[in-house]
């Protein structure tokens, strides 16, 4: 379950706890969960969280100059959806979910919403920080 408190960003999703101004080593030190290194350079550097709820999420956390900027959740490998294809469940899955984090919003410490990538055919929630 992906529980987001509103009034200040915190955010868990299976072992995973993310939140504002949350630095690198905040997220590595949460050893319960597996978390790859994906990209690296100069000021950005971004992780992957393949596998969260036992792969009902996956997750990209990205960072700048070591400062939490976003966290994509997208459907994970436990449904098998295609690759590089937006599916009208997968689509209607992640509303529900977005539905229950309140909405597409703006907070004092970020905001929540849906990003289509029609080309790339993917489609996810973004929580962003300030």
């Amino acid at each position: 379950m992906i529980n987001l408190e509103t009034s200040n960003g915190h955010l868990t999703v299976g072992g995973l706890c993310v939140y504002p101004k949350m630095c690198i080593d905040d997220l590595l030190r949460q050893t319960n969960i597996n978390i790859e290194s994906n990209v690296r350079n100069q000021l950005n550097e971004s992780y992957i969280i393949p596998s969260l709820e036992n792969g009902k999420f996956a997750a990209g956390i990205h960072f700048y100059n070591n400062s939490i900027d976003f966290i994509s959740i997208s459907m994970g490998n436990k449904y098998n959806f295609p690759a590089f294809v937006i599916t009208s469940i997968e689509k209607e899955m992640l509303n529900d979910v977005l539905r229950n984090l309140n909405g597409a919003s703006e907070y004092k410490w970020g905001s929540v919403s849906m990003a289509e990538d029609l080309r790339g055919g993917m489609i996810s929630i973004i929580i962003k920080y300030i």
